[in-house]
């Protein structure tokens, strides 16, 4: 998908260490079905070099989730939430580990999730060579192959598990912004799903 010297940039949440990682795609399950597993960072990265893209960036942000605010956000059904807080309350107490780490604030169970921020950049040696020793790119629109100069539209592409929340709203917010900088022109801003579970 991406052209040499294009840029990947993924966040997503990153799994509890693997001693606990089955527990927490468990009840990340129960909360919202259509949820596989999370990677841990290691293995995120390890997709990176797997398909040739060089890391560029890598950070990891902790970000504080107030437990209903997550439960309500997949409108989860009552007696799965009350069975997701008890076990949430469990840990609390010293019980069985959930992989979340929840703790109370203000009477409420909260739990950190950490996000991973990777950036990763395509080889520019990568390109088709074109008339002038540069890369060609191909052009969707006129299905040909056409030399582009370096002042090409950038094309984004926002990319989640189903294309009904988490990129959706990541493509009108970019394009929101790139309006209101008037750079509008200059973009092209989609979004797409890796299933067609949702």
């Amino acid at each position: 998908v991406l052209k040499p010297g294009g840029k990947l940039v993924m966040i997503d949440m990153e799994a509890a260490d693997e001693v606990l990682r089955k527990t927490e795609d468990e009840i990340e399950t129960q909360r919202d079905p259509s949820h596989v597993k999370n990677l841990s960072k290691t293995e995120m990265l390890s997709l990176f070099e797997t398909h040739g893209l060089a890391i560029e960036k890598c950070e990891t942000t902790e970000i504080p989730q107030r437990l209903e605010n997550w439960l309500a956000l997949t409108q989860t059904p009552d007696p799965i939430r009350e069975k997701i807080r008890q076990r949430m309350q469990a840990d609390i107490t010293g019980h069985d580990k959930t992989g979340f780490s929840p703790y109370l604030k203000n009477n409420d169970i909260f739990f950190n999730q950490k996000w991973v921020l990777a950036i990763g950049k395509k080889d520019i040696s990568g390109g088709i060579e074109g008339a002038n020793g540069g890369p060609l790119w191909y052009n969707q629109q006129d299905k040909n192959y056409s030399e582009r100069d370096a002042n090409m539209m950038t094309k984004v592409l926002f990319v989640c598990h189903g294309n009904i929340c988490r990129s959706p709203m990541a493509e009108f917010i970019l394009k929101d912004m790139t309006k209101k900088l008037g750079i509008a022109d200059e973009f092209v801003i989609a979004s797409a799903a890796t299933s067609s579970e949702e």
